[in-house]
């Protein structure tokens, strides 16, 4: 199996609009041992599971986005693609390609949290665990931009 990944260490090969998503939009003390557990076939569940009540996003590209927002038309406005790639803690989701509607509304409609990896290295969507509230994040780096 080719390793789609630049980390040597890798046991699996990590989609890499997974590795991008993590790579841009996580803070850099976090980074490394988020990209070992979600590559690990025996400990991606921990990383899945850590997605829930997340707070380790560099503030420079989280945006909070309000409930009432529609996500939808939030991302189609940042210029996401029709599709997307799925991370979830609900299995059901976990590791899909899928179209950008279905992937919002599952994402809405699952308890657990989730990220929508739309545009590698630029923007992603993160849906945090039903709680109250429930956390919504635009992920977002402006191509060019540091």
């Amino acid at each position: 199996m080719a390793n789609t990944t630049s980390r040597k260490s890798a046991n699996i090969a990590l989609h890499p609009a997974e590795e991008a998503t993590i790579r841009a939009f996580v803070v850099s003390s976090k980074r490394d041992r988020l990209l070992t557990l979600f590559g690990s076939p025996k400990r991606r569940r921990e990383a899945l599971d850590a997605l829930n009540h997340f707070a380790d996003w560099d503030a420079r590209f989280a945006r909070p986005v309000d409930s009432s927002a529609d996500v939808l038309a939030l991302l189609r406005k940042a210029r996401a693609p029709s599709e997307c790639h799925v991370m979830s803690d609900s299995p059901e989701l976990d590791g899909r390609d899928m179209p950008l509607d279905e992937g919002v509304r599952a994402c809405e409609s699952y308890s657990f949290a989730s990220i929508l990896c739309c545009v590698p290295d630029e923007l992603a969507f993160f849906f945090d665990e039903v709680a109250a509230p429930r956390n919504r994040i635009l992920l977002r780096r402006v191509r060019g931009a540091r």
